[in-house]
């Protein structure tokens, strides 16, 4: 990575701010960490903006998450003007400033050159002017910049695509997803987390440049495709990979936003819904629990609700209580199957303790050996037979009423 850094000239027309006195402009309520950021960058001469996700979400009323400050300050100049600083992404122009124990990154205003594998650019050039650092931004909503005393900035009308609920690229969207074909993937994300569409073009584009995600890593697939199965509209991301859809399979899809957000049950509800293969999962590189909880939770899916607690307890004994949960979530939100009895038996089973499993018996290993039963499958076959018999009546499990069958079992 070669990042050239120049110095640049400070602008004559300073947007220097004090948050206290704020001027009639359209507005956005900031904490006074990033305000002291701002000041203290305009103060000394530099322009100084709020950008990116903030704005967005403050635009559409939603609480931002987090905060990150444009400037035509180098980082050197950044980090002279701040006591506390962290180095974060200087090779990006990025420094990382801690105010109140709140961090905020600043960024140098900058462009790209070339990009390397559809995914980063081989060279970042600073830049003199915001313009030019939002010109080469992914999407219009995300191209927008506040400052208290100068207001909005927007040059590629954003908001107007704010008020249309769109997704539109900034400039020309083959170049857009050329460059970074990651971007594709933050379109679907966008929309699934603001209930926006993409803008026809846009979407065009999407689709004929699906075949650069191959370009993409794994593990930056798996981290946007959780964001989105953990989205409120999770049917926003349905054309991602199917174009032609019944209704009913669209309401299914619908259906998982009103699961909880846990990253397996999500993941599980939609790969069942959409028929995608397990192995879909081992390409992501998921984590090995991962993989084993949507696999089983799918499996589960493909059998029947117990119809009674003795069932209830077996399936149990061979599955995670979390993945008998989440298939009993799913099969209710999705497929509208009756799972309230299953629910009931299974709080009952962990409430009164009930034995579903072997290691829950109240004779071990070296009882069954006092008692004359051999090791191996004898062992096995005996457990076995104590767990059937436990299962049907939970008040058998008691060591001497235990051992009291394993006699009674020897002497038939």
């Amino acid at each position: 990575m070669r990042t050239k850094l120049s110095l640049m000239k400070r602008s004559n027309r300073s947007t220097r701010s004090d948050c206290s006195k704020q001027p009639k402009l359209p507005m956005i309520l900031l904490p006074d960490f990033v305000c002291h950021a701002l000041d203290a960058l305009t103060t000394a001469g530099y322009e100084a903006w709020v950008v990116g996700g903030a704005v967005r979400d403050a635009l559409i009323e939603k609480e931002p998450k987090d905060y990150d400050i444009a400037t035509n300050a180098l980082p050197g100049q950044v980090k002279r003007i701040f006591k506390k600083t962290i180095d974060t992404g200087l090779c990006f122009g990025t420094v990382t400033v801690l105010i109140d124990g709140q961090s905020i990154e600043v960024t140098t205003f900058r462009t790209d050159g070339w990009y390397q594998n559809h995914r980063r650019p081989a060279e970042v050039r600073l830049a003199p002017s915001i313009r030019l650092d939002f010109a080469r931004r992914d999407f219009t909503i995300n191209a927008i910049a506040f400052h208290p005393q100068a207001g909005i900035y927007d040059p590629f009308d954003g908001q107007g695509d704010l008020k249309k609920r769109l997704i539109r690229t900034v400039g020309d969207a083959n170049a857009r997803f050329e460059e970074d074909a990651l971007r594709i993937l933050r379109a679907y994300r966008f929309c699934a987390q603001l209930d926006f569409s993409m803008e026809p073009s846009t979407f065009e584009t999407a689709q004929e440049k699906s075949v650069l995600l191959e370009k993409i890593s794994a593990e930056r697939i798996r981290q946007e495709l959780m964001l989105m199965v953990c989205s409120d509209y999770v049917e926003r991301i349905i054309p991602l990979h199917i174009k032609h859809l019944s209704i009913t399979h669209r309401e299914q899809t619908k259906q998982i936003t009103r699961l909880k957000k846990d990253p397996a049950t999500r993941l599980a509800a939609y790969m069942y819904v959409n028929q995608l293969p397990c192995t879909l999962l081992l390409a992501l590189k998921c984590s090995n629990q991962m993989k084993h909880d949507v696999k089983q939770v799918i499996h589960l899916l493909e059998g029947q609700i117990p119809d009674t607690k003795i069932k209830l307890k077996k399936l149990m004994g061979c599955f995670s209580i979390a993945d008998v949960k989440r298939s009993f979530e799913i099969a209710n939100q999705i497929d509208g199957k009756s799972t309230d009895e299953a629910l009931k038996w299974l709080w009952e089973i962990q409430e009164n303790r009930e034995p579903y499993r072997i290691d829950m018996l109240a004779v071990k290993g070296n009882d069954l050996l006092g008692a004359g039963v051999g090791q191996g499958p004898k062992m096995k076959e005996m457990f076995d037979f104590l767990l059937e018999k436990v299962i049907i009546n939970p008040d058998l499990n008691k060591k001497e009423i235990l051992l009291e069958l394993i006699q009674n079992e020897h002497n038939r």
